[in-house]
């Protein structure tokens, strides 16, 4: 068969060496992907079927035995296990004894030949498929493999803390993106839950959706439904993040959780807006593994003091750094997570530290080496990246790991707030002066008092369908643009800076009967106070002006 030179690269003989500094502690449920030298395809179980794939995103548990010499290879999502039982690769199923799923990873300039206990053969793609054969030459590109989890992690000189952190897949809200996710690695999950009704008429239920309930919404009993089985097959899931968006019926909520998903998941109910913190009192009291967390308000004295009022230690601190934010705004929330983490280092005020939603390598790197926030929401391309850049500092918190107790204490080093940075300050506080624009979601409607020349635009969604809202105007020689959806009850708010100009207010609604839209317009910055409403039935719906008081 003709090869290629690379395929027969012949290297210096290293040596059979075991790897028997591979402690227990070090390899358990490290997750990986098993990625060939030879063709850079990862190992894949797609539909049941060992294969290689460019694309593969499977990850594999490196599980320890007894023996320090042998590991275990699972795959995380199915639990299966690779094997050579019946004479040829296969993953399934196995007992505990088999010398035929356990194997020796011998290292090879930086990637790992993986030779079976049993029949001393090769995992190899030689011959283009994937196999468990014998070793043709010492050599063979197609016998090694890339194995960066625990590999690495046991041989990476020690560290004064090794600091658990979690990656958390962003929005994961149907099963096919929490399989993805924790097939990637990730040992967190987050996703978005609301209570509502997806059309007028329909009985009011819980659904996984960020914006809100529609006909194609997943249920909160569904998601559960598929999230039980994953969560028994995958070990490195430590933590589901709740992002409630919906400041109501939290204690049916709690018990739905609890009665689907395993105990030994840790569960951590956030809520965005301060001004719903009380609703926290229906999860009141705590179990042993759930905490909480306010996590878009930047002043971190007032979310400490509000949990310490409530006599409760067992919270995180979070704030939002997302890509669609200001170059302006940035300084202020990452002073805030700066003081968070202060806080956590001195004080069981506050248990841990997350900040959302990155996907920059050099973000991620900064927040976790440098802030030392303990968890990310990370992007789903961002996943990879995170856990690489978590691994380098510190390793993935397990369900072992206390997720609502600061382990640190003062001797961890953070960056220090610098004088350049602004003041932590609430984002009521923040106005028009960190982006040219200021928007919330409210609960009703309200506004505060105009500075000169300033204009405001509010959109309240009274009828009982979705609306988007979109504005945007020029500022500075720069365009502005501020969208979200609103449900039914909630209002849109914005502030214009004066001197704005090409000022737009675009609403687009899903009425019974067919589509309800509004497009305003004004060559220059009102500068007065403009609302409107949408209101009616199901049947018949209208936007008009309305007072805004």
């Amino acid at each position: 068969m003709n090869r290629s030179t690379r395929g027969l690269r012949r290297t210096p003989f290293l040596g059979l060496i075991l790897l028997m500094t591979l402690s227990m502690a070090a390899l358990a449920q490290s997750p990986t992907k098993l990625v060939n030298r030879y063709t850079n395809q990862a190992i894949s179980l797609g539909g049941g079927t060992l294969s290689t794939s460019p694309s593969a995103t499977d990850i594999w548990l490196v599980d320890n035995t007894a023996e320090p010499e042998f590991v275990r290879l699972k795959h995380a999502s199915t639990g299966s296990y690779l094997h050579v039982e019946g004479g040829s690769l296969q993953a399934g199923a196995i007992q505990p004894g088999w010398w035929s799923a356990q194997w020796t990873l011998k290292p090879v300039e930086g990637f790992y030949q993986v030779v079976n206990r049993y029949t001393k053969a090769y995992l190899h793609t030689e011959g283009g498929p994937l196999v468990a054969g014998a070793l043709g030459a010492p050599g063979w590109w197609s016998a090694q493999w890339k194995i960066d989890a625990g590999v690495r992690a046991a041989q990476a000189a020690p560290r004064v803390a090794v600091r658990p952190l979690y990656v958390v897949a962003h929005r994961c809200n149907s099963p096919s993106l929490l399989t993805d996710a924790l097939n990637r690695g990730a040992n967190a999950i987050e996703f978005d839950v609301r209570y509502g009704k997806p059309v007028a008429g329909a009985d009011p239920a819980w659904y996984v959706e960020h914006d809100f309930a529609n006909v194609g919404s997943t249920k909160l009993s569904d998601w559960l439904d598929a999230a039980r089985p994953l969560a028994e097959r995958t070990p490195h899931w430590a933590l589901l993040y709740v992002d409630i968006k919906t400041a109501e019926r939290l204690d049916e909520l709690k018990r739905m959780l609890r009665e689907k998903l395993p105990a030994s998941i840790q569960i951590l109910y956030s809520m965005g807006n301060y001004a719903d913190r009380d609703a926290f009192d229906k999860v009141l009291p705590l179990e042993a593994n759930e905490g909480l967390s306010i996590d878009y308000h930047t002043n971190v004295q007032e979310v400490k003091d509000y949990f310490v009022s409530k006599g409760i230690s067992r919270c995180w601190f979070g704030i939002g750094l997302n890509a669609g934010m200001s170059e302006a705004s940035k300084p202020m929330l990452l002073t805030a997570s700066k003081e968070a983490v202060q806080v956590r280092n001195t004080t069981s005020q506050i248990a841990k530290t997350c900040v959302w939603t990155f996907e920059s390598e050099s973000s991620i790197r900064r927040y976790f080496d440098k802030v030392r926030v303990d968890a990310m929401l990370v992007n789903p391309r961002a996943i990879d990246i995170g856990i690489r850049v978590a691994r380098e500092n510190g390793r993935l918190a397990t369900r072992n790991d206390p997720a609502f107790q600061a382990v640190y204490g003062e001797a961890l080093p953070v960056e220090a707030v610098s004088a350049s940075e602004a003041i932590a300050k609430p984002f009521e506080e923040i106005g028009v002066s960190i982006a040219g624009w200021w928007k919330t979601a409210t609960k009703g409607s309200s506004s505060r008092a105009l500075n000169p020349g300033e204009s405001y635009l509010s959109v309240f969604n009274q009828a009982g369908y979705v609306t988007d809202v979109r504005c945007s105007f020029t500022y500075n020689s720069k365009q502005e643009v501020a969208s979200e959806k609103i449900s039914a009850g909630y209002t849109s708010q914005f502030y214009i800076p004066k001197g704005a100009t090409n000022v737009s207010l675009v609403v687009n609604g899903v009425a019974t009967m067919g589509k309800l839209d509004m497009n305003l317009n004004w060559p220059t910055s009102p500068g007065t106070k403009q609302c409107y409403k949408c209101w009616g039935t199901i049947f018949k719906t209208a936007w008009g002006a309305v007072d805004c008081q």
